[in-house]
């Protein structure tokens, strides 16, 4: 039966690798490695902009504390509206794509923001589209990075990687907002935003590094089958040698078995009209004969 292999499937597993002693390991495939760089950047940019963008709002349209708790609501909002259904939408798209047009997006976003700041075209109402987008990107880039994992390592290690991922992130919730005041004390809220722009333009660039995924678009190649070995129409097994492929090998016959015996017709012998009252029947009988032949002429002589 013939087995349809995607190319990307060959990629994917030639560009895994194994220690020395033969044990796997997530940091030894080069893919894995350029996911989880380029995941330092994007969340060291995300964990700077959740703190540099409402500082913006606040020195530069005079925001209170509620236009600043809405902001917050809104990098979040996206996590409880598209949460459930983006894990559908990526497994529909090439992995690889989906990671570096979130991260190129959320750049060109918070790129707006100190620009239009300095053009003096920034309003609350623009930051609040621009924030609800960056976290519809966000969403899809950690849905994605996820969902790649079993195509960049191997089975045995998925768990370790996935780890390394989770761990990354809780330590950019700690590190990354940390080091986001610390940019917003010293180069000011707009540049802050700048350098979160930059992490997510360097995580998209160096996503680029990473192999093609052309599961979903590139035609399978099937394998080929052994001349000797044809399959049956049915796909229950294969054929013996010399079959036809697609046609089914000739059954034998089955052998011979011994004639029917048919049981005389048995007539009433009694004087009564009913042939029930006799407890016989008119009609004739096919019945199975018995082993012994003498059996079987003493039941007919007695009928």
């Amino acid at each position: 039966m013939p087995t349809f292999l995607p190319a990307s499937r060959r990629v994917r597993f030639s560009r895994r690798a194994r220690l020395p002693h033969g044990a796997p390991s997530p940091w030894c495939a080069e893919d894995f490695r350029v996911l989880f760089s380029a995941s330092v950047l994007s969340t060291l940019g995300t964990n700077v902009s959740y703190l540099a963008v409402p500082m913006v709002a606040v020195l530069a349209l005079d925001a209170g504390p509620g236009r600043v708790g809405l902001l917050a609501s809104l990098s979040t909002a996206a996590f409880l509206l598209i949460g459930l259904p983006a894990g559908a939408w990526v497994d529909r798209m090439r992995h690889r794509t989906v990671l570096i047009v979130a991260d190129l997006l959320r750049a060109a976003l918070l790129a707006w923001i100190p620009v239009a700041w300095w053009l003096g075209v920034l309003t609350f109402g623009g930051l609040c589209v621009v924030v609800f987008l960056s976290g519809v990107a966000t969403v899809l880039f950690d849905v994605a990075s996820q969902s790649v994992l079993p195509r960049l390592v191997e089975p045995a290690v998925l768990i370790p990687a996935n780890s390394a991922l989770v761990s990354l992130t809780a330590a950019g919730n700690v590190a990354g907002r940390g080091a986001g005041g610390a940019l917003v004390q010293l180069l000011g809220a707009p540049l802050a935003v700048v350098c979160a722009a930059a992490g997510h333009l360097g995580s998209g660039l160096r996503l680029l590094r990473m192999a093609r995924d052309d599961a979903h678009g590139a035609a399978p190649e099937p394998v080929a089958t052994p001349p000797e070995a044809a399959e049956t129409p049915d796909g229950t097994g294969l054929a013996p040698p010399g079959t036809a492929p697609g046609t089914a090998p000739e059954s034998p016959a089955p052998p011979p078995g011994p004639p029917p015996v048919v049981c005389p017709v048995v007539r009433p012998v009694c004087g009564r009209r009913s042939p029930r009252d006799c407890g016989t029947s008119w009609a004739t009988r096919s019945c199975a004969p018995s082993r012994s032949p003498v059996r079987s002429a003493i039941s007919a002589r007695s009928w």
